[in-house]
């Protein structure tokens, strides 16, 4: 036999080698695009689930609230906010009434989450100021009719205690007051709230929930200071309470995912918001598995700087 002769019995034997594996291919091909197809059925299955339980931990949450029609929080809806804020803003507006319809949003970040947004989308008019002016370029394209119009005005600035106040004098607010402040800076939410001097009817106020209600805590502050991660940021919601109260307003509730304190006015409280205007009647525990956003880091260094309130 000639090596010709073997090379064709050797593709001979290749061609059956090949059409015998062919139905095994084809079986194989087929299960992975049922695998593909289950995997696909799955991931879709996994986001209805965590779906259901952000919502059934949320309405277990509302559940657990007062059945008081000046209760906070009860209603689970929002547009724009990371949580419910617009929602609950606009609860408390409803209550005390619009005023001049003004608002301030410090940490607006892009805009996409603004506590704000939904008071433009009811003709109300006011300013945003974020540090972060990769974010604020986007929140300028995205609400571009709106600042052409003079609608929102959108500033670029890393406050801190010492420029506030200067920095909102310099807008379109003034030195006049607002009838909504959010204020959510992470780090120093606190020592900004304290030094800003623009009056506010509402604010809502970022709070640090990993603290129980009893204590007073604020992080030292530094005015460069950003968030690391850790627990250790931000402001107890007894503090915050002591801030508010030094300002003439009441801490009137919190939303049900532990993330921010609402205050109101004392002269625009009337007998709209359930009393004891206290963190320990209105703190709700960070409950972030339900917003669906990462939680806090929990490594506390050995000595926190706070008192528990007398």
């Amino acid at each position: 036999m000639t090596d010709k002769d073997d090379m064709s019995d050797a593709i001979a034997r290749l061609a059956d080698i090949a059409a015998a594996l062919q139905p095994g291919l084809e079986r194989g091909l087929k299960l992975e695009a049922a695998t593909a197809a289950q995997i696909k059925a799955l991931a879709r299955d996994a986001h209805i689930l965590r779906r259901q339980m952000k919502e059934m931990i949320e309405h277990a949450a509302i559940a657990t609230l007062p059945q008081d029609p000046r209760v906070l929080g009860r209603y689970p809806g929002h547009l724009f906010s990371q949580g419910y804020e617009d929602a609950i803003l606009c609860e408390i507006v409803a209550r005390i009434g619009n005023g001049t319809r003004r608002f301030l949003e410090i940490g607006c970040g892009h805009g996409g989450t603004s506590c704000t947004r939904i008071l433009h989308l009811l003709g109300w008019t006011g300013v945003w100021i974020d540090g972060d002016a990769a974010s604020l370029d986007l929140a300028r394209k995205m609400m571009a009719p709106a600042v052409a119009q003079g609608q929102i005005e959108i500033v670029t600035a890393l406050l801190s205690a010492e420029n506030v106040n200067d920095t909102v004098q310099a807008t379109s607010i003034g030195t006049g007051g607002v009838d909504v402040l959010s204020l959510d800076i992470d780090f120093n939410t606190s020592h900004v709230w304290a030094a800003l001097t623009t009056p506010a009817r509402a604010a809502c106020i970022e709070y640090n929930a990993n603290f129980a209600p009893v204590i007073d805590y604020e992080v030292p502050y530094d005015a460069t200071g950003t968030f690391d991660g850790t627990v250790l940021f931000g402001a107890s919601l007894k503090a915050l309470e002591r801030i508010g109260r030094a300002k003439g307003m009441a801490l009137v509730g919190c939303d049900i995912h532990g993330l921010n304190g609402y205050f109101v006015a004392e002269g625009d409280l009337g007998d709209c918001f359930l009393q004891p205007y206290t963190a320990e009647r209105h703190y709700q525990p960070l409950r972030m598995s339900s917003l669906g956003v990462r939680a806090h880091a929990h490594p506390v260094p050995p000595r926190a700087q706070g008192a528990v309130a007398s």
